[in-house]
């Protein structure tokens, strides 16, 4: 019997950003089974890429290798996420199935290819927020299967769409032999030169516009400021632990330290350039010194260097409770991965957030207000921060 062929579209598997986790993961298991033929056209993967040469099927890069096609690349805003080499991938690798997990907008090059008739689309529609433009409607009904992070996503999409091919729910998953509680908590702290008994609420996320950091060092400072006057020797041990980078679309980490009176009470994840190194610091600029090489060459993590799938396990496990605090969220990965290392969760309680922490057992934090947002015509929250430090 002949073999399906897969073709997966979405950021390059081999990079740290959510999308690239979720179907790197998807991916890994379906060519494990070995029924089908799949291949990876990936957005921001590049063929001189050393980690590239490791991914057992077959690999379309899309970013261009010389001046003359980084010209090309850059005349198109779609480009990037796979419309610069798409026709050529599709016309070599003949799929009969494409499937997509990424923004809408993104996956605009799959569904206006001259070649649409040739394949099928599953698409792992990115819904983070409602109501969804007319625009990215007709997208969801055009494609031949839909599924989405979770029950909430399904959900706006039926009753955005009575025509939509609505499927399950596909949430992501992590390998649960690395993310897995540690043994010994308090040994662990102490390995990264933390204090054994530290108290440490802690959230990972890119530094973007949509993610909350400023109302959570807010939030964090008026817990702080509540225990200093109950239990002192408890803030005196309590820290906020941000995974993160720096400088990046977002926010000024050593702004928000200044602001809130934070610079003992923030720690940061430190990644060496050189020797490859992660540590845990106060913050110490966009760059500082390596404690191991003692290179000036540490710095904060970014998508494209990231740590390691063990190390991140290590990180939640540093931490005695996860906070997911962003406007909007198709699902919040990082929750699903903390609640498998064992880490109680909060999340705002909107969009996909409220769906995941109450699966996970965990506190929703309450909404505030709800805004419409002028870039997508959705509505996004901001939190009540006093019930986060409460």
């Amino acid at each position: 019997m002949k073999k399906k062929r897969i073709l997966f579209h979405s950021e390059a598997s081999y990079l740290s950003s959510g999308y690239s986790k979720y179907y790197r993961e998807i991916m890994t298991r379906i060519h494990a089974t070995g029924r089908f033929l799949i291949g990876e056209a990936c957005n921001y993967g590049d063929f001189r890429d050393e980690r590239s040469k490791s991914i057992p099927w077959l690999f379309y890069a899309n970013m261009p290798i010389d001046e003359q096609e980084a010209q090309i690349y850059n005349s198109n805003m779609y480009h990037q996420f796979g419309a610069f080499k798409w026709e050529s991938s599709v016309i070599d690798f003949k799929p009969d199935i494409v499937f997509s997990c990424m923004d809408h907008w993104q996956q605009s090059p799959i569904f206006n290819s001259p070649l649409r008739r040739f394949y099928k689309i599953v698409s792992m529609s990115c819904i983070d927020s409602e109501p969804i433009r007319d625009e990215w409607i007709a997208q969801i009904e055009d494609a031949d299967y839909i599924t989405s992070y979770c029950d909430w996503g399904l959900e706006v999409a039926r009753k955005m769409s009575a025509n939509a091919k609505i499927g399950v729910p596909t949430p992501p998953g992590g390998n649960p032999d690395i993310f897995k509680p540690v043994l010994d908590k308090k040994a662990h702290k102490q390995k990264s030169g933390l204090n054994p008994d530290s108290i440490i609420f802690g959230m990972i996320a890119r530094n973007q516009k949509r993610k909350l950091y400023p109302d959570l060092f807010k939030g964090f400072r008026l817990a702080l400021d509540q225990l200093n006057e109950t239990h002192p020797e408890v803030a005196d041990k309590t820290f906020l632990y941000v995974h993160s980078s720096y400088p990046d679309s977002g926010f000024s980490f050593p702004d928000l330290i200044n602001e809130h009176g934070l610079s003992r009470k923030v720690l940061f994840t430190y990644i060496c350039h050189a020797c490859k190194q992660t540590f845990v610091s106060y913050f110490q600029d966009a760059r500082t010194f390596c404690p191991k090489c003692n290179q000036y060459s540490a710095q904060l993590p970014n998508v494209g260097m990231g740590v390691a799938e063990n190390v991140l396990a290590d990180i939640y496990n540093l931490m005695d409770c996860y906070i997911q605090y962003a406007t909007n969220e198709g699902y919040g990965m990082p929750l699903g991965e903390a609640a498998s290392c064992g880490i109680p969760t909060m999340a705002l309680d909107h969009t996909a957030p409220g769906d995941i922490v109450r699966k996970l057992n965990g506190v929703p934090i309450r909404v505030k207000g709800v805004w419409r947002e002028v870039e997508t015509q959705a509505d996004k929250a901001y939190p009540d921060n006093e019930h986060l430090a409460e």
